[in-house]
């Protein structure tokens, strides 16, 4: 979460596009999970990128609704996508070499050294110099999708670093010229948050690298406006004293942030952004809540002061069990909640969550819960996982029935009263086999999938993940250290001394990776995972044939890739303006889809071909050469008539 574009969301883990997953989205090279992006509405959250601060859990949301709108796919890893593009990409390769104004030798330099940088400079409204502006690094794009990045970051070599504006508005961020090294995966655009007390909050500043430009790249900040919160409690004005704020600015994820608070007995939050907003209180005793506000809306004007009354009730209790056809004592059971938003909501609206383990027999408490917020509801316990849910009155133009790759919760209303009950289904059995490629099993590799919750009106993430306690993240203010890893990773195994294991899944589509120190699986079409379709009731066999580690590396793979998931950068931007670009997109598509397998030779010959023909066109005579083997090799398994791919 790519999830992905940006801003300062609230939902922790969730993707409002979207995403990462995370990070951040799925990006992965045998060995380690790689970072990647984490996306929005319809996408795939890697297990990796359940890290995604919110800031980029918003990002990722609308960056991928703008590119699988555009292209009518429903996951960035649609093989679809990326042979629709293959031509596109090919025909403006030279508009991704190095950009006027900079030179050849600066870019070896970055090459050799690992770290790049660009300036950007900080101004106001006018166009005057800001001083003492806060930038913050905090996510990288690249052609594996938009992640998280992390301080000490493995993959890239590089740790994010602050810097602050000079008296001119000007500093410089450093950045690495590899996503991630070992596959020489480039770095396509860095995500900022610039953070100045006298100014609104940028948080969703996404730079492309490199710049096409000498010149450092402008940010102007807006003056930010200010809201008075008077928060009740039974017609009176409540004491502050363990009385806790959430607000829609990304200030309120951050430690040591807080609303000022004058006499009278209000909250002030200044430096909010002008438009939509929205604000929620909640009083603690102690780790436990006990009043809350309802999610209250409201908009802003620069100049002028908002007050507000917003009212405190008691928490409501919920209590629910899981539906009959799960055997008990349930075993390692949790229940997951997140509140629904309305329609149209902005993207940062404020959200409140909450998980508890399940017991034995069955049942869960909530012990307290928003009175006023709906409840979106997940659950997974061994061997079974919540059913789908169906789309609340609240979701506008619901998706049909089973459409679409991630899983959707359940929705209640606490004022309705009374026990709930969670629908429950059986998880599906995926048999694996790993073998190298001499067909020998393959023993220690670690397999693993991803699948993914969509919440409704709001982000995706990995399921089951990011159990957070909405108490303990009002009170620390910091994302990471409120998360409790109270259960190990259900989807992951290792294959035993034949290379078999078995997984327990979702039905429907997912993908499968591996860990391995010493073996990764091919690249196929920029990514290194394989796509399988489960089926309830059913046992799904499926074989990995795995390469030796380093046969072959993502980054070879940029050009192509890049278009794809950096669409919303400014190479993509000239692609689609390119003549005829579209109706190859739509001629690729369609015969994709067509096609009974995806790996077919014959249709991968073809389609090599034409890209290499493409790069032949625009004078790229080493890109060219390149796709005209890969067209070599699936004509010569036409000759040797191969049996028919286990992983498609």
């Amino acid at each position: 979460m790519e999830k992905g574009e940006t801003g300062q969301g609230n939902t922790p883990g969730s993707q409002r596009g979207r995403r990462e997953n995370e990070e951040g989205r799925p990006q992965r090279r045998s060995g380690a999970a790689r970072p990647q992006m984490q996306w929005g509405v319809g996408s795939v959250t890697h297990p990796t990128l359940a890290w995604c601060a919110p800031a980029q859990i918003a990002y990722c949301q609308r960056e991928k609704s703008r590119l699988i709108g555009g292209l009518g796919m429903g996951r960035k890893h649609s093989a679809v996508a990326m042979m629709a593009i293959a031509i596109a990409a090919a025909l403006t390769y030279r508009c991704l070499a190095t950009p006027p104004g900079l030179s050849s030798a600066n870019e070896e330099v970055d090459q050799l050294t690992g770290v790049a940088e660009f300036k950007v400079r900080v101004v106001d409204a006018d166009g005057r110099p800001v001083s003492k502006a806060k930038v913050t690094p905090w996510a990288l794009r690249s052609s594996q999708g938009h992640g998280l990045w992390l301080k000490d970051d493995k993959y890239c070599g590089l740790s994010p670093s602050d810097t602050w504006t000079d008296t001119t508005g000007i500093t410089t961020v450093a950045y690495p010229y590899f996503r991630d090294r070992d596959e020489q995966i480039h770095t396509t655009q860095v995500s900022l948050r610039v953070d100045h007390p006298d100014f609104a909050l940028a948080g969703d500043v996404h730079v492309d690298v490199p710049l096409t430009t000498t010149e450092a790249h402008e940010i102007k900040l807006a003056i930010g406006a200010t809201a008075e919160v008077r928060p009740l409690l039974d017609g009176k004005v409540a004491r502050h004293e363990n009385l806790l704020t959430l607000w829609s600015d990304g200030r309120s994820w951050q430690p040591g942030f807080a609303p000022q608070r004058p006499a009278g007995g209000t909250l002030s939050l200044s430096g909010m952004p002008a438009g939509a907003n929205s604000v929620l209180l909640v009083t603690l005793d102690g780790d436990h809540a006990t009043h809350f506000s309802r999610v209250t809306d409201f908009d802003l004007t620069i100049g002028e002061t908002k007050r507000l009354d917003v009212e405190l009730r008691p928490g409501v209790c919920v209590r629910g069990r899981l539906s009959d056809n799960v055997p008990r004592p349930v075993r390692a059971g949790r229940v997951r909640a997140e509140s629904l938003n309305p329609a149209e909501a902005m993207w940062d609206r404020v959200q409140w969550m909450t998980w508890v383990p399940i017991r034995p027999d069955g049942t869960f408490v909530i012990d307290t819960w928003p009175a006023d917020e709906p409840l979106q509801l997940i659950a997974l316990c061994e061997g079974f996982i919540a059913e789908n849910g169906t789309a609340p009155e609240e979701v506008k133009n619901a998706p049909r029935q089973g459409s679409g790759m991630s899983c959707r919760p359940q929705v209640f209303r606490p004022s309705s009263g009374g026990s709930i009950e969670l629908a429950m289904t059986p998880l599906v059995r995926c048999n694996v086999t790993a073998v190298d490629e001499d067909d020998k099993p393959v023993a220690g590799v670690e397999v693993f999938s991803y699948p993914n919750v969509q919440w409704w009106n709001s982000g995706s993430q990995f399921y089951g993940s990011w159990l957070v306690r909405g108490e303990r993240l009002v009170r620390v203010r910091d994302v990471r250290d409120s998360v409790e890893n109270a259960y190990p990773n259900p989807f992951i195994a290792s294959t035993d001394a034949h290379g078999r294991v078995t997984l327990e899944l979702p039905s429907g589509r997912q993908f499968l990776d591996v860990k391995s120190d010493v073996y990764e699986l091919p690249v196929f079409l920029g990514r290194r995972e394989v796509d399988v379709r489960l089926n309830r009731g059913e046992t799904t066999d499926v074989a990995l044939r795995l390469q030796p580690m380093g046969t072959e590396k993502l980054g070879e793979w940029d050009k192509l890739a890049g278009v794809v998931f950096g669409c919303s950068t400014h190479e993509g931007r000239r692609i689609c303006a390119l003549p005829k670009v579209r109706e190859q997109m739509d001629v690729f598509a369609a015969r994709f889809r067509e096609a009974k397998s995806r790996r077919d030779p014959q249709l991968l010959s073809e389609a090599y071909s034409a890209v290499a023909d493409a790069f032949m066109g625009v004078g790229d005579v080493e890109e060219a050469t390149k796709w005209r083997e890969r067209a070599a090799e699936q004509a010569a398994k036409l000759r040797d008539e191969p049996h028919p791919s286990t992983q498609d």
